[in-house]
């Protein structure tokens, strides 16, 4: 969990999962912990508010469902990822992990793209995504295949 700030943007990334048996794995109550420390941090001052968060895992209900018995039926997001994106409401929440919902959604004022590059076997399927910072313009460019 970091931030820099880059001309006017205030980048925050958080690397954590809920696959608790991988490196930056997290059990949902370790991570609200976390999320929960970092907002006190910023309404205190010590710490920046973030206009721009980048996270591995998504949040729990925004392009996060994933297939079980062969049917997208399974929110695999965060709750307290969530939970931290309304309570911080940047303009952008980008995330990857879950290969099944690649695109964008707006919802209040925060734009959410689901930048996953490859399918769900791996294999670089899915289009660029670019978000323009100044503008709040996203764009899904064509690839050659």
């Amino acid at each position: 969990n970091t931030s820099v700030k880059i001309d006017d943007e205030i980048f925050f990334g958080t690397p954590h999962t809920l696959l608790t048996d991988y490196p930056f794995g997290k059990t949902e109550d370790e991570l609200q912990r976390k999320y929960d420390s970092i907002e006190e941090a910023i309404l205190l001052g010590i710490v920046e508010k973030p206009t721009i968060l980048l996270s591995h895992q998504p949040p729990s209900d925004v392009l996060d469902l994933v297939k079980r018995f062969g049917v997208y039926s399974e929110h695999a997001g965060s709750k307290s990822l969530l939970e931290f994106s309304n309570s911080i409401c940047p303009k952008l929440h980008a995330f990857g992990h879950l290969h099944e919902n690649f695109g964008y959604k707006t919802i209040n004022a925060t734009d959410y793209i689901n930048v996953a590059f490859c399918d769900d076997d791996y294999r670089p399927r899915n289009k660029v995504i670019t978000y323009d910072t100044v503008t709040e313009q996203i764009e899904i460019l064509e690839t050659k295949e």
